[in-house]
This record gives C-alpha cells, structure tokens and sequence, in this order.
C-alpha cells in the first residue's frame, strides 16, 4: 500500500495522521541497529533541498507552464546537476525547457561547461543535466517546461493530474508547495482538489482559480502529487465520456482506504500494554527458568573449614600455579599473575634460567633497571600450560631471550590478544578436565549462547509482525523500545547468569580452601619472620604460589630464610633474585615481570484538506541529484 496522506473534496478539513508501513519500520530498525553497532564514517560532502516552489498554470488551449524552483544548501564541492521527468504517461510531451539560477538563464549546449545545460531522452525519460560550481553555499535552481495535452477534457468536467515530485530523488526536501492556477475561475460545486503522498500534506482551494498543495517534509524517494477537476475547457476537443463521478468515486476509495488504514494504526494503548505484558510474562519466565537451574548447576558450595586457624604453612598440593590463579579468580580465569609464576616455577624446576645483567646509568646518574635475559633447556618435558607461556616468551623460537627483545617482538605481534585468551582458556579447560569445576555447569553457557541469539532474533519478529496485529500504529517507537527493552533486561540477566555460571565441585571447593589458607599464611609476615625457612624447596614453593596468589615478589623476596651456601648454588630460583651485592632481592625482577604481564593482558574502538496515499497514476513525476 502506498504511502498517501487523506484526500479532501473541496470545503474539506481532514486531519493528517503519520503512518510508517513495513518498510519504513525496517529502515528505522536498521537505522537504530546501524547507529549503535556501526562507527560513524567521516565527514563527507553532501547536500540538501530546503525548498521546492512548483508553479503551475493551466492554459485554455490545455496546455501548462510549470516553474520548479528548488533551493539547494551544499557542503563541500559540487559541480554536476541532474533533473529527469518520465515522458510517457498520459502521452505527455514537454518542450520549451529552460534553466536559471538564482535568475541568470543557463544556455543549451550538449557539450557541458559551467553556464550550459543539456535536454536528452533516455527510454522513457526526459534528463536535464548542467554544469555549475558550489563550495559550501545555497543556490537555487529554476527548471520552466510546457505541458503540451496536460488537460484531460472530458463532456462533464476537466481534469489536470500531475505528479510534481517523483519518487526518483534521493534527498528528502524539507519544505514543497505546489500551486496550479486555473484559466479562469470555476465555479464552487465543480471545483475539487486531492492529494496523493505523505499524510501530513494539505491540499487548499485559495480561491475559485487556484489550488495549493503543502507538505513540510517530503522523504527522499517519495512521490508528491496533486489532482484537479474544473468545468470542461471549451478552447479544445471535448471527450464525448463522462468522467467527473468515476474520478470522485476513486478518490472516495482511496479516502475510506486511508480511513481504515488509520484506524488500524491508531494507537490502542490496551492493546500495546496487553501486548508488551505478554511478552514480559515469557521473559521473565525464561529468567525464572534459568534461576532455577543457577541455582541448581552454578552456585558454588561453601568453602570447608581447613583448620580451626584459617591458614596453612605449606601449599596444599602441586597444582599449577596458573591454575591455582583461575581457582581462586571469579571468572575462573588466570590473570596476568599466572605468567609471572609459571616462569618462576619453570626456573624453579630448571627448564628456564633466569639471569640478570647490570646496564650502565644514563649520563652516569640516572640508574637503569638491569636487562633480564631467559635462557631454556634443550627439549624441556613441558605440561600444555608451561608449553604455551613458553611460546609467548618466543622460547620456541629461540634458546635465549631478553626481556627487551620480549617486548619489542609484542608490539609487532597481532595475535599476542588471541594467544593469551587462548592460554586463559586452555587453563580454565584443565580446571574442568581435573574435576575441579563442574563440567555440566559449563555446560549450560552454550545454551545460554544460544538463548541470547535467539532472544535478539525473536524481538526483531515480534517488533517485524506486530504491525500486522494493528498494535504498532502510528507509534512505532514504543513497540520498539518496549519489546527491545524487556528483551535487553533479559539478556542483561542471561549475561549475569552466563558470568557467574560456572561453580566448583567439592573436589575445587576443597582445594581452593587450601589455597586460601595458605595465601593466608603467607600475607601475616608477623608469624613467618620468627620462624625461618631452612628448606629452599620449600621457599621456591612460596615464590611460586605466592606470585600466583597475587602476592608481589618484592614482599616475598623479605621472607625470612636460612639456607646453607651449597643449597642456594643448585637453586636456578634463587641465582634469579640475587642482586649486584650478593643480597636476594626479587624488585628488579619485580618490575620485569609486571612489564611483561602487563603486555600480555594488553588489548590490541481557504477550503483545505489532507492529502490520500492513494494516487501515483498523475503524469510527469520529476527525479535527481547533485554531485
């Protein structure tokens, strides 16, 4: 059904109502979607038509002169003009073309320059074309034509229709009216006046001789015309059929169509509240659905007690430390603290050497840190975890490695993001594949995946079909941002419930127990610093499950030790933290490895009425552009 706005008999008000059908609702989904999810482009050149003045009288030979004057504001530079008008329709001829702007008359010349224009027929079509300059500024442009046989003379009245905008112009204009002036005034009962385009146009009979027709917005690609019927010319041949009341009953046709139309758009607030409760009711039973089943599958169970003093002065098994990290991380997850002590715990068990080599000071004052080279083994017997943070030291490219050399290889390394997502993934699949999260709870985030899909799926249906249950009317928005925001609620809770999904088992549930306690442990350094490590197995451990516990190496560098001389010699740990003096301290260390991490965990942004939608059968209909 075309757009139309309601068609007035002469002495006629109507009310205009704005109707969007399908797909003017389509285009305002892919706008909104486009605005959110697609980056605005960059600025480009454009134009718009702030005006089209269409001037139209009637001769009594039959024929009309037309006058189009359209104001054009251009931003940027524009040069080449376009105007076209279908030839064909009611055998149609036009002749006499001129142009102007702003006054001056444009000469006709084929071959096109600043100043000329062309008049050429392209099948069914008539195209003007002509050259011009603009650069940042308004100009407005007059096309005059004569419409030969523009009046259809019929023995009971004459009829001029005419389509003074086609719907080939892809600017909308922001302001058209369009007058027709008759040979000479008619009478009041044989005037009538309708037009056919957007609802909100009007239609006026001035007076007895002219007729006006307005619309404030016309959309681009939108056909804007008007139909006169007025006593029959007697200047030129009569048609012998009576036409007056067949053309009364159309436009009365395309009247109740718009009527019924507008009815069934008209907005019914029971019907939109009635709606928008059904689907509410279905999301939040979905949500109540899925919370049953958090509740059921991913809320984790309470932690144990280890002991009645919370902490332990060992760790409480030999579990990866990067897998220690995820354990104990709410997402499951390893942070950028597992990369740092599964190198440590690499050194610790000799696959990887840590040194570190004094730089000179800058200018002799300002003191550098030391360069901190990695050095690993010939085939080292690596778990899948160790093997991957060794590919993201490039060790399996190398033997050897500086720091300095880390860092530059990862500012030119596209896929560091994805290697170290991989990582975190490949320890949160060990944690499952131990039993140490629950595997059916994982699980379900694929559902989830898929509810979250088809829930955006879904609200574009129902928002694509509620027209056809007469609840969209003349307010689509509500439909929009109703159905749109009970299913954005929904998905925000699917997404809370996606989060926190996963959930230990017992076997997790005690061992992060552990953990805890002996994380404990290790942060109340009043208890510790009476009491001495003697074994250095057991002080690489409290590196090593420190680091991973999120406790700095600085603070585990001042735990109390004593170790005999020949012990530390075999330790590839303790060589790491020694510094310049002799004394183990982990700080340049320290801050080496946070660079690092930090690198890794980094992202890669008168008498007067409304117009009908019926119609689209006047002559001429007028297309074009600027470029």
């Amino acid at each position: 059904m075309s757009d139309r706005l309601l068609p007035p008999q002469a002495g006629v008000f109507l009310f205009p109502v704005l109707r969007l059908d399908m797909l003017k609702m389509i285009k305002l989904l892919i706008a909104l979607f486009s605005f959110v999810l697609i980056p605005q482009q960059a600025h480009a050149k454009s134009y718009t038509i702030d005006n089209a003045q269409i001037d139209v009288q009637i001769n009594p030979d039959g024929t009309a002169d037309v006058s189009e004057t359209r104001t054009y504001s251009f931003d940027g530079h524009f040069e080449n003009g376009e105007w076209r008008t279908n030839i064909e329709k009611n055998r149609i001829d036009i002749n006499s073309v001129s142009l102007s702007e702003d006054g001056k008359e444009y000469q006709l010349n084929s071959a096109l320059s600043p100043g000329y224009y062309s008049v050429d027929e392209f099948g069914n079509d008539l195209v003007i074309k002509w050259k011009y300059s603009a650069d940042d500024e308004t100009k407005n442009f007059t096309i005059k034509f004569k419409i030969m046989d523009a009046v259809s003379n019929y023995s009971d009245t004459a009829q001029f229709y005419w389509k003074f905008i086609g719907d080939g112009w892809g600017v909308s204009t922001q302001k058209v009216r369009a007058i027709i002036k008759l040979p000479y005034p008619a009478t009041k009962e044989h005037l009538k006046a309708w037009g056919h385009g957007p609802l909100d146009g009007v239609v006026s009979i001035t007076d007895l001789s002219t007729i006006t027709f307005e619309v404030n917005f016309l959309p681009a690609n939108t056909f804007f015309e008007g139909r006169v019927v007025f006593p029959t010319l007697s200047g030129i041949p009569i048609d012998s059929d009576t036409k007056l009341q067949e053309i009364i009953t159309e436009e009365a046709a395309y009247i109740n169509e718009t009527i019924e139309q507008e009815e069934r758009m008209k907005f019914k607030p029971f019907n939109f509240i009635f709606f928008l409760s059904l689907i509410g009711a279905l999301y939040t039973w979905k949500a109540q659905s899925w919370f049953k089943k958090w509740l059921e599958k991913g809320k984790d169970p309470k932690l144990p007690e280890i002991n009645p003093a919370g902490s332990l002065h060992e760790p409480p098994s030999d579990l990866d430390p990067a897998m220690v990290d995820a354990l104990l991380a709410f997402s499951y997850l390893p942070s950028t603290n597992s990369v740092t002590a599964t190198i440590l715990n690499l050194c610790r068990k000799k696959i990887i050497k840590i040194t570190q080599q004094k730089k000179a000071p800058v200018l002799g004052l300002f003191s550098l840190e030391p360069e901190i080279t990695f050095e690993i083994k010939d085939n080292p017997s690596l778990t899948e975890i160790e093997s991957k943070v060794v590919s993201l030291l490039y060790l399996d490219e190398q033997t050897s490695i500086t720091k300095t050399e880390i860092l530059e290889k990862l500012k030119d390394d596209t896929t560091r993001l994805t290697d170290w997502n991989a990582w975190r993934d490949k320890v949160k699949s060990q944690l499952l594949k131990n039993g140490y999260l629950d595997t059916e709870s994982n699980k379900l985030k694929s559902q989830m995946i898929i509810d979250i899909v088809f829930s955006g799926i879904f609200s574009f249906i129902v928002i694509f079909f509620a027209q056809f249950l007469g609840i969209f009317s003349s307010r689509p928005e509500l439909i929009i941002l109703g159905v749109m925001g009970i299913s954005g609620i929904y998905v925000f809770l699917l997404i809370l419930f996606y989060i926190t999904m996963d959930k230990r088992t017992l076997k997790g549930a005690q061992e992060a127990a552990g953990w805890i306690a002996f994380k404990k442990y290790l942060k109340d350094y009043s208890v510790t610093k009476n009491y001495p490590l003697e074994s250095v197995i057991i002080w690489e451990k409290y590196i090593v499950y420190g680091s991973a516990l999120g406790i700095s190496l600085k603070a585990l560098s001042e735990l109390p030790i004593k170790f005999k001389g020949a012990t530390t010699q075999t330790s590839y740990l303790y060589a790491a933290g020694l510094s310049d003096s002799g004394q183990l301290s982990f700080g340049s260390l320290s801050t080496g490895f946070n660079s690092l991490s930090s690198s890794y965990g980094a992202s890669g942004s008168g008498s007067s009425g409304g117009f009908s939608g019926g119609g689209g059968g006047g002559g001429g209909g007028s297309g074009g552009g600027m470029s």
